[in-house]
């Protein structure tokens, strides 16, 4: 689900190239394979591929739980948001600290 919204959002503002990235092989695996998934999450791996096309280039990233810091301090901290809320060019002041470190490569 948060792959077709990274998609979704991306494409709505003109994104061309990204990479998606995630700590989880099995959807990985299913995003990249070319065949139909059978996976409960299959009808979300349909739609990542319906998405991919409309990008020039789509790289994916398979992260290993433990080097995905940032992202999981993002997940904690939507679930008490209400709204939708994307942070386009600041960093969230409470993750500051974790985004330095993986620029550094630290984790």
């Amino acid at each position: 689900m948060a792959a077709v919204t990274a998609l979704s959002l991306a494409s709505d503002i003109g994104v061309q190239q990204a990479i998606l990235e995630g700590d989880s092989l099995e959807v990985f695996k299913a995003q990249t394979d070319d065949s139909v998934p059978l996976a409960p999450f299959g009808l979300f791996i349909d739609e990542v591929k319906s998405l991919s096309s409309q990008f020039v280039k789509l790289l994916y990233s398979h992260t290993f739980r433990e080097g995905n810091s940032l992202t999981h301090g993002l997940a904690r901290h939507a679930i008490g948001i209400p709204d939708f809320l994307v942070w386009m060019e600041d960093v969230p002041p409470h993750l500051y600290s974790v985004v330095q470190a993986d620029l550094r490569g630290a984790f």
